[in-house]
């Protein structure tokens, strides 16, 4: 009878709004503080109001995460910088979205003999078998002389218990996680980040398949916009947030308290400067790739392009409106170049040259609908009295050798 009356709830739902798209995200996790964002799209009808009813999956043994998402078992998936590794393979992952722009992986030890890195020679050190989940930490031990035949790596158990009963010399947590249980016992401990030692991968990747952004962009733009509004909400509302994940995604029986840490200690690792939330930058990602080189986990050719959030979904656009009194086409080539190197020179933000005559930039300009202009002197004065455009540079015309 319970099995039937769930089954008829569900069919309630999905009757009510038939108009929702349903899409399924596979998590890397248990359900905590670490994916609250999604929750909160869902719960607070953020998914909802861009027309789409999403599956929350929690992570299960064994799953391989890009390869669910290819073979369109889940639509969208959570992984790690390693995701570069899986594109140079040739595996048609997109990157959209990075959760965190720090890695909350960290090598934590209880032994008080292990005050520095070089200290954990001949040591044991819980890890996951997983090299390209563990690079971080791997590099930050060989930058301090210490090899993989320097340490004595055992198969990580993921109880905090191992750590404060001394099984273990060090192990790799979360530093939102184990941090409050050993505090909560008073526990002494160290902790290593490998942000700290210049190995600075993003955490949590939001990505999806190429066969996603090639036939459903709109479900993409929609998508992201909806989990970076759950994101920002839960961000700046942790203790709530907190008490939804408590009341219907806690599998791992956490309290309050605990969930509300893990919420201000990633709220931290999430928002760097003044950039925005989700950001992924293609100089941060070739960084990390080298380290991959590095570790022999990278091997032959890759190339980026295509790969890092190609609808330009966590940048700002701006628009450069040019004067294309020579056709679209001339215009583009001469100003093309210019619009890229910005965008490669100010990572946050997109440029785009927008073509247009006479007539259409003075609209445009009267409208807003453009950022910056280029066009001639005369053109420039005629908007400057108009619409109180102001000047910023003179582009020098060579002719013969000698500018005009």
């Amino acid at each position: 009878m319970k099995i039937v009356v769930l089954l008829l709830l569900s069919l309630n739902i999905l009757l009510s709004n038939p108009t929702l798209e349903t899409i399924s995200l596979q998590l890397s996790w248990l359900h905590q503080f670490q994916s609250a964002g999604f929750y909160v799209a869902k719960e607070k009808g953020f998914y909802e109001e861009v027309g789409l009813h999403v599956e929350i999956k929690e992570y299960r043994n064994g799953i391989n995460i890009t390869e669910d998402v290819l073979a369109k078992k889940s639509t969208y998936g959570v992984g790690k910088s390693s995701l570069v590794i899986d594109r140079a393979n040739h595996k048609a992952v997109v990157a959209l979205m990075a959760l965190f722009q720090s890695n909350p992986s960290v090598l934590i030890t209880t032994n008080p003999n292990v005050k520095q890195l070089s200290d954990l020679k001949n040591k044991k050190i819980m890890m996951t078998d997983s090299e390209a989940n563990s690079v971080a930490i791997t590099a930050m031990l060989l930058s301090n002389g210490l090899s993989p035949q320097d340490i004595i790596l055992q198969q990580h158990s993921f109880n905090i218990k191992d750590l404060i009963a001394h099984k273990t010399d060090a192990m790799a947590c979360y530093i939102s996680n184990e941090p409050f249980v050993l505090g909560h016992q008073n526990i002494s401990y160290t902790v290593f980040h490998p942000k700290n030692y210049g190995f600075d991968f993003y955490g949590d990747i939001l990505f999806t398949s190429e066969d996603e952004i090639n036939h459903h962009e709109q479900r993409v733009r929609n998508f992201y916009s909806a989990t970076k509004k759950g994101w920002e909400w839960a961000f700046e509302n942790i203790k709530e947030t907190s008490k939804i994940i408590q009341e219907k995604y806690n599998t791992q029986n956490k309290s309050l308290e605990a969930l509300m840490y893990e919420g201000y200690a990633l709220k931290k690792l999430a928002f760097t400067e003044d950039k925005e939330f989700g950001i992924i930058e293609e100089k941060r990602f070739e960084d990390i790739a080298n380290i991959y080189k590095l570790s022999g986990l990278l091997k032959g050719a890759y190339c980026i392009e295509g790969f890092l959030d190609p609808l330009k979904l966590s940048k700002k656009i701006v628009k450069i409106g040019v004067l294309a009194n020579r056709g679209d086409k001339f215009a583009l080539k001469i100003w093309e170049e210019t619009a890229d190197f910005l965008s490669q020179m100010i990572a946050t933000t997109h440029f785009v040259i927008v073509p247009l005559d006479f007539n259409e930039l003075d609209d445009n300009t009267r409208k807003k609908e453009v950022d910056f202009v280029a066009t001639n002197p005369m053109h420039y004065i005629q908007l400057e009295q108009r619409y109180g455009i102001s000047r910023i540079a003179t582009l020098g015309t060579k002719y013969k050798d000698k500018f005009y």
